[in-house]
């Protein structure tokens, strides 16, 4: 049995090719092709909040001070627009178009941003949208329920279903609004970072927050803490922390870390962003390294890029006579120090901004098709282990197997990771596409 997943707007569509163990080897090829000859050929029905562009690459992030009469004072109400090609160019600027000052900032599928004060009310507050191509905003019907005494709404973010995120200061409530309905749903009351053994490290009095936060494609939850920039993760699923803080390197000691974002650049290069002390860092999650690709000071970052998909191919031409029309990657999962399977990992494979989640056996194996020819990305996540986002050429050849792969992540205690989607390591063939 082979199958594959097609999403539209807040629809998975589940395609399966069945067939007796006895016929599968005759008839695996021609049950794989049709799979893949499934696509969309028309745009989905219309209903209120949705919307039939992508999500661009402009990346936001709400100015923290600005500067008037030869001052600085606190603004919390302009947005700073910046292009995804160049972060390091001067961004446009939105002067002042939120009502009122904010932490909390993200950007909806229909490329306008959602924000809520930062004052610490304790009282139900409504959602504003601010829409940057015609510079008007206005509140939306959406309203958070009280955040809590003496809190405030600290961060937001965006899923790969266009819901939209809010957390606490505090980090010990999170609610999600789905923006086709309106309807707002609390995730939970309680920090689920108060059950990671690291905890008293960070959760003691007088310690810097956590409650700024950004999300990935496998629904993990990436929070910073302030003072010194260490990553923590939750599985939204679960609700479970990751073991162990993530510290990268390349980044000062000094506290002011207030936010995280991920983001693709135009090769389709996954990055997060973080937003510390005076500047913005760039952090390779790979190798757990951070580069200074800015100056400024910014409350909360807003960007949904990392979600986009590839338009459906409408009328496409049919493949070249002449080579395979596809191909299966097969691998595992593994960890890299004990060699023990790792099935509980989130592995998604596919075209650059076009993943899609892959299951894996008890044994850590996938088997995935592709098109010959077309670079794959592929990204496994599991808390615990840092992430793993990596491009890979395809390519057509005599039928075989894909050999797995190991690949180190970082050194201990932060653990390793090992793939089917990295190459080097002696004993391991390379990855390879096989017909």
């Amino acid at each position: 049995m082979v199958g594959r997943r097609i999403r539209r707007a807040d629809v998975e569509f589940r395609l399966e090719y069945q067939a007796p163990v006895t016929q599968d080897a005759r008839h695996l090829a021609e049950g794989e092709q049709v799979l893949k000859s499934f696509r969309f050929t028309a745009d989905a029905p219309g209903h209120p909040g949705a919307t039939p562009q992508p999500c661009d690459d402009k990346m936001y992030g709400i100015a923290a001070l600005r500067y008037t009469n030869d001052i600085w004072e606190d603004d919390c109400q302009t947005i700073h627009e910046f292009a995804g090609a160049d972060l390091s160019a001067r961004p446009k600027v939105h002067r002042r178009v939120l009502p009122f000052q904010s932490y909390a900032l993200a950007k909806g599928f229909d490329n306008c941003l959602y924000s809520v004060t930062k004052s610490p009310t304790n009282a139900p507050e409504r959602v504003y949208r601010y829409n940057p191509a015609t510079g008007q905003g206005e509140y939306t019907r959406w309203q958070l329920p009280a955040q809590g005494p003496e809190n405030v709404w600290i961060s937001a973010a965006t899923d790969e279903q266009g819901h939209l995120y809010f957390m606490t200061s505090d980090a010990s409530k999170l609610v999600k609004v789905n923006p086709t309905d309106g309807l707002v749903t609390v995730l939970w009351t309680a920090d689920p970072q108060r059950q990671a053994p690291f905890y008293p490290k960070i959760g003691f009095a007088g310690a810097g927050s956590h409650g700024n936060f950004c999300l990935d494609e496998a629904q993990v939850l990436y929070q910073v803490y302030s003072t010194d920039g260490s990553l923590m993760s939750v599985d939204l699923a679960t609700r479970q922390p990751g073991p162990q803080l993530i510290v990268p390197t390349g980044l000062p000691e000094r506290g002011g870390y207030s936010d995280l974002l991920f983001q693709k650049d135009e090769r389709g290069r996954r990055w997060l962003y973080m937003a510390g002390p005076k500047a913005l860092y760039r952090v390779n999650m790979s190798r757990g390294e951070a580069e200074l690709v800015r100056r400024g000071i910014y409350t909360d970052l807003a960007g949904c890029n990392v979600f986009r998909r590839e338009p459906p191919l409408v009328g496409a031409a049919p493949p070249s006579a002449g080579l395979p029309a596809t191909g299966v990657w097969r691998g595992r999962v593994l960890d890299a120090t004990t060699y023990q399977p790792l099935p509980q990992a989130r592995l998604r494979l596919g075209p650059a901004g076009a993943e899609t989640t892959v299951p894996l056996t008890a044994q850590g194996a996938f088997s995935y098709l592709v098109e010959p020819g077309r670079p794959a990305a592929a990204q496994v996540r599991l808390p615990g282990y840092l992430p793993l986002d990596s491009t890979y050429a395809t390519y057509a050849g005599p039928t075989g197997r894909t050999y797995c792969c190991s690949r180190s992540l970082l050194a201990p205690p932060w653990g390793w990771i090992k793939s089917a989607l990295s190459r080097g390591v002696p004993g391991c063939s390379r990855p390879r596409i096989r017909p």
